[in-house]
């Protein structure tokens, strides 16, 4: 499902009793995320051109991050997108080096 986000909108998303997400008409990529208990956040679907598969970036839980915070957020992940780098690369690599 895609919508129009506004703040009214985002408050107005209720809990079905699963986790489901809804996407932005007008950001692209950009998703809220609402859990099976109301609990909303923030994300960015993304092809990663590092891993080669879909990939979220998430920002964080509404309101702590407001929806303009989260469209600025967006820009800068298709920044590092453009370039050919994971927004998460460095988690990543924090990862890989913890395991390895």
């Amino acid at each position: 499902m895609k919508a129009k986000f506004t703040d009214v909108f985002i408050r107005s998303v209720k809990p079905t009793g699963k986790l489901y997400a809804v996407g932005d008409e007008s950001c692209k990529g950009l998703i809220v995320r609402v859990s099976a208990q109301g609990a909303k956040s923030f994300a960015l679907a993304y092809h990663s051109p590092v891993r080669g598969k879909t990939a979220f970036l998430t920002f964080g839980s509404y309101p702590a991050v407001s929806l303009k915070s989260a469209h600025e957020r967006v820009a800068a992940a298709r920044v590092e997108i453009a370039a050919g780098r994971d927004p998460q690369g460095k988690k990543i690599e924090a990862r890989a080096t913890e395991k390895g």
